[in-house]
């Protein structure tokens, strides 16, 4: 016998309802004899699974500022023209302007990172394994330091008025400590536009933790002028 079951249309995962659509007897001649046999047909089931893959976010490390790629990779296979659509999402604190993730160890999610089936996703099992954002502190460094003038003293010491930094975010609540501070002259004696070096400056503010200041000295000038002396 030959017969024939219609299957179009048996594309996504699920439980489907499948009917014969006709039968055709032979007998071993290759006659047909259909007609001397009463059929009935009764409808059976198909069960189509669900295709497994698995999707995994790739671990990635930037800098406070720069914006994260948000790759994956998958195992498994996708069908047809299936495809995915979206895109990771990332679960993280903010800077004050929450416009920025602030440094620290944020995670990527699956957001709406999805399937396009022609079934809303549903012809696919996903497992999904998120991965850690490293975001590291943003280096900047001082743009300007006021040193007040003084009269000679005889010594090298010098006051710091205040201190201005470059490279941070516009809008980040940041400001520099000069209170612990230290600077000198590189030399005693009175005259105008005296080196000095000066270090041992901090942040402070909400977005102090994205950031990290620069070591070493910074260079400017201040002027020492004569001491009176009345003889």
């Amino acid at each position: 016998y030959v017969y024939s079951i219609d299957l179009e249309g048996f594309r996504n995962a699920g439980t489907h309802t499948v009917t014969v659509e006709s039968v055709v007897i032979y007998d071993a001649q290759g006659n047909d004899v259909t007609g001397n046999y009463g059929l009935s047909y009764e409808s059976g089931n198909l069960i189509i699974n669900k295709a497994v893959l698995t999707v995994n976010a790739t671990a990635e490390t930037i800098t406070y500022g720069e914006s994260a790629v948000g790759s994956y990779t998958y195992s498994g296979t996708l069908y047809g023209s299936d495809e995915f659509t979206g895109s990771l999402a990332i679960n993280g604190n903010m800077n004050s302007q929450n416009t920025l993730y602030a440094a620290g160890t944020a995670r990527f999610e699956i957001g709406s990172l999805a399937i396009s089936d022609g079934n809303g996703g549903n012809n696919y099992k996903v497992t999904f394994n998120g991965a850690d954002l490293t975001i590291n502190a943003k280096e900047i460094s001082l743009s300007a330091v006021e040193i007040q003038d003084k009269v000679y003293d005889g010594i090298t010491d010098a006051k710091v008025l205040s201190a201005m930094v470059s490279g941070m975010i516009s809008g980040d609540k940041l400001s520099v400590v000069t209170s612990g501070a230290e600077a000198s002259f590189v030399s005693k004696n009175a005259g105008e536009n005296i080196q000095v070096n000066a270090s041992g400056f901090t942040l402070e503010g909400v977005d102090k933790g994205n950031y990290i200041l620069k070591s070493g000295s910074f260079v400017t000038s201040a002027n020492i002028s004569k001491a009176n002396l009345s003889i």
